[in-house]
């Protein structure tokens, strides 16, 4: 019993910890407005965001050809639950290996949304089809819906 319990400590340090080491991958998430307003036709709206890498080696995204994929989580209550993506089938006329991030380097998307309170969510890995994987979170924005004049 002396023994698990002296173990103990670092099974949760193993448990909390990246896995991409004790740091993880320094990855931001940010999109460029915090507040939209939605086409009033469709209800919805183009949110674009940068994903940087600012460690000092290459991480790798999911993609669809040049749109990386993210999961969108929205504001429910005092919730965030998923509300798109995550997943999903990228037709074969686009590329969807891993998209490299070098250190330093950025790269822009964009996710269709509509009316509501969201942040977007995107998983990166250290090596290219490793099952290890690492996310980052966006700020928060809000789509509103404004009627047409």
């Amino acid at each position: 019993m002396k023994r698990i319990l002296s173990a103990l400590p670092l099974i949760l340090l193993a448990a909390c910890s990246s896995p991409f080491g004790s740091s993880g991958p320094e990855l931001t998430v940010r999109t460029e407005q915090e507040e939209y307003v939605a086409n009033p036709i469709s209800f919805v709206h183009a949110v674009w965001f940068t994903v940087t890498n600012e460690g000092d080696e290459s991480i790798y995204l999911p993609r669809c050809g040049a749109q990386v994929i993210v999961a969108v989580d929205r504001r429910e209550g005092g919730d965030w639950r998923q509300a798109y993506g995550g997943s999903g089938i990228c037709p074969a006329i686009y590329e969807s290996g891993p998209m490299e991030v070098r250190p330093g380097d950025s790269v822009r998307s964009a996710a269709g949304v509509g009316v509501g309170r969201y942040r977007i969510r995107v998983r990166a890995t250290d090596t290219p089809g490793s099952s290890r994987f690492d996310e980052a979170v966006s700020n928060a924005f809000t789509v509103e819906y404004s009627p047409m004049d």
